[in-house]
């Protein structure tokens, strides 16, 4: 069995719903317990008290029902009683020894705005502030990080809400999805450190690697779509605007 999403809802604060798909060969059962793997490395056991399924099939938009089991590579959403979902080990989270590595990374976005750190954006704004254009390619690259579901304010643009955040990884750094937006529209200022590494022969060879992979949140996001019986409502494009627009 593997755990794709998890989530407490508002009105059942120690319930929990869980994504799950059974492997082949598996049926899993409303009722049965499951052995369900934390963050901390430890598991917790848990029966399943409801169970219920996405159909597509036969509607315009398809639409839930209950079920009692599911089976082969079927995926369901599933309710366990007294576990919290931010402590849930999913797939779509980093492994533990991920988690590790991930903490000696750094972060160019650390700001409150963006849902990343405590630090203001508006506070790294420099007037006429400019990069060479390697710099924005290189943040331009696509390599998914982390994803945060939800809606956030724009930091510079009273009312316009953005999707995520989406965040992009070179394994050293990681930054915002739209931190090449924020660098040319609004002044952003980026770490010389980082500018150093990008001109850099390393970072030439970065470049060079994302240009042949079509590695990017679109992509994830597609082949979301395409796992049966798995719900996913994003826009393809992750909610990204473009530049004019942002």
């Amino acid at each position: 069995m593997k755990i794709t999403f998890a989530v407490t809802p508002s009105w059942a604060e120690e319930n929990c719903i869980l994504t799950i798909e059974a492997e082949d060969g598996e049926i899993i059962c409303v009722g049965e317990n499951i052995s369900i793997e934390l963050t901390d490395v430890s598991f917790a056991e848990r029966k399943i008290v409801s169970m219920r399924k996405f159909f597509s099939e036969g509607t315009k938009r398809g639409k839930w029902e209950d079920v009692d089991h599911i089976e082969n590579g079927e995926s369901a959403e599933v309710t366990v009683e007294n576990l919290r979902s931010n402590t849930v080990q999913t797939t779509s989270m980093p492994s533990h020894e991920k988690r590790k590595k991930w903490a000696q990374m750094i972060c160019l976005t650390p700001y409150i705005e963006l849902r990343g750190g405590e630090e203001s954006i508006h506070d790294h704004i420099r007037k006429e502030y400019a990069v060479p254009d390697k710099v924005i390619a290189y943040l331009r690259t696509t390599k998914p990080f982390l994803m945060s579901p939800g809606i956030y304010d724009h930091p510079f643009k009273k009312g316009v809400r953005l999707l995520g955040p989406y965040l992009y990884t070179d394994d050293i750094y990681y930054w915002d999805r739209d931190t090449w937006k924020y660098v040319i529209k609004y002044g952003l200022e980026l770490p010389q450190e980082f500018i150093d590494h990008v001109m850099s022969d390393e970072g030439t060879k970065f470049i060079e690697h994302q240009i042949e992979t079509n590695e990017s949140w679109t992509e994830a996001i597609r082949q979301w779509k395409k796992k049966k019986g798995f719900s996913c409502l994003l826009p393809d494009n992750a909610g990204d605007k473009e530049l004019k627009d942002f």
